[in-house]
């Protein structure tokens, strides 16, 4: 038998302003941390590590949300569900999420397909478990009462005390809940994390004492030009984020514009020792009726901030394909070259990007921190190589790699002694020499 709270209270018995959660787990950590968190948060927890126990459970008590681990030895958390189903019937079946060690697509299609309300990662932290489990809650009444609860609770801690804006922890809680609601409400949500260019040199210049009250105002400032709902927190020591719900991705794009200009523009420090500093934030933003963690837009949101910061910082950077591999850029026109090169860079772990006119390919090195540059030649038309020229002049650390089936002598003399080539590909090249070469360039 599993440990129980409160367990086998018959329907007469649980207070109705009290919301019932069965719990089932094999996880003894999990477990026991979810029901010290749901007796905090206002809910009757009953828990069970048995599957056999679980389903006598569910029959015999009135439930208003199950919380089911997928990860069962005997039978996965999915199944045990529409055990559940087959018995009390669908309609009288409460709102179940499914908790996993991963997040993964298959299982989360496995979950709308049997009628789950949602899956969980259980590698987040507990509060925004609960927050889902509230989320979920078919009462209206009673999930707002949770809700606003909640809150008032989260924001009664959770302020970081050197910037006067959300603490990490109380902002994680908001995005989490925001999270919930905008996917609920089938509205778009978009993220900016905003890093202080160069903090450490400014910290080394000006002193500790001297930025510490740069990074409080500049908080200051941004907190002044978010509305009512938006959350911006401290994220780490010099960066902060922003929560913005209801938000497109050109919108936000526009925000985080905003917010550069107007710090870029300020002016701190005192009148003997001025201090201007500058922000590189990235966005990522996830759209009406898209499946995405909150988890997954803060990697890709850091993603885009660094990339920001590889560039020089001062920019707000929005690129949803952003994977955190070393990425390459092949200028010119699709072929059977390009394809087998793609191939070869993405053996190698490297992000590819296309451009087939030299335009192009300069507004992604303009706004993507490339690491490989691959020229595609064809014909025997020297000012091609001119963007390679350009290239080495204009962004010197990228590997610069001239592909052309059959140069002439002029060709290569130009890419090897004026475009200064780090690598040549023929038509036929050993793909073991490219590999050996995107390892020593790109990863040493």
């Amino acid at each position: 038998m599993g440990f129980l709270e409160n367990a086998f209270q018959k329907k007469e018995d649980v207070p109705r302003g009290m919301p019932t959660a069965l719990c089932i787990s094999e996880d003894k950590s999990f477990l026991n941390s979810i029901r010290v968190h749901l007796g905090k948060s206002g809910f009757v927890a009953i828990v069970t590590s048995n599957p056999t126990e679980a389903l006598v459970l569910a029959e015999d008590n009135r439930l208003d949300v199950i919380i089911c681990d997928y990860e069962l030895s005997q039978i996965d958390g999915i199944s045990l569900f529409e055990k559940i189903q087959e018995n009390k019937g669908e309609k009288n079946t409460p709102p179940t999420l499914i908790v996993s060690e991963k997040y993964a697509s298959p299982l989360l299609s496995r979950c709308v397909t049997a009628g789950a309300a949602g899956l969980q990662a259980k590698s987040e932290p507990m509060d925004m478990i609960i927050e889902r489990v509230i989320s979920i809650l078919e009462d209206t009444e009673l999930r707002n009462e949770l809700e606003m609860t909640a809150t008032r609770r989260a924001v009664e801690g959770g302020t970081d005390l050197l910037t006067r804006i959300a603490s990490r922890k109380h902002w994680s809680r908001r995005f989490s809940a925001e999270s919930v609601a905008s996917y609920r409400d089938r509205n778009a949500i978009s993220l900016l994390m905003l890093s202080i260019d160069r903090y450490e040199v400014l910290e080394e210049r000006h002193g500790t004492q001297s930025m510490e009250s740069t990074l409080a105002n500049t908080a200051k400032i941004i907190e002044g030009e978010l509305r009512s709902r938006d959350c911006v927190g401290r994220y780490s020591e010099h960066s902060f984020a922003i929560v913005l719900p209801e938000t497109p991705l050109d919108a936000a794009k526009a925000v985080g514009d905003r917010l550069r200009r107007l710090i870029g523009s300020t002016e701190f420090g005192s009148l003997d020792d001025p201090i201007s500093v500058s922000l590189s934030i990235g966005v990522s933003t996830r759209p009406i009726g898209v499946r995405a963690s909150p988890s997954e837009m803060i990697t890709q949101a850091l993603r885009s901030c660094t990339a920001a910061v590889e560039l020089g910082g001062n920019r707000v950077i929005a690129d949803k394909k952003l994977s955190g591999q070393p990425i390459a850029l092949i200028v010119g026109e699709k072929s059977a070259l390009q394809g087998q090169i793609t191939a070869s860079l993405e053996a190698g772990n490297v992000e590819v990007r296309v451009a087939e006119t030299r335009e192009v390919a300069k507004n992604v090195l303009e706004n993507i921190p490339t690491k490989m540059i691959v020229l595609l030649h064809t014909g025997d038309d020297l000012s091609t190589l001119d963007f390679l020229r350009w290239a080495r002049d204009k962004y010197p650390r990228a590997k610069r790699i001239y592909a052309n089936p059959s140069p002439s002598p002029e060709q290569l003399q130009v890419a090897i002694n004026k475009a200064g080539i780090h690598y040549y590909l023929s038509s036929s090249w050993p793909q073991a020499d490219l590999s050996e070469f995107i390892e020593a360039s790109l990863y040493a």
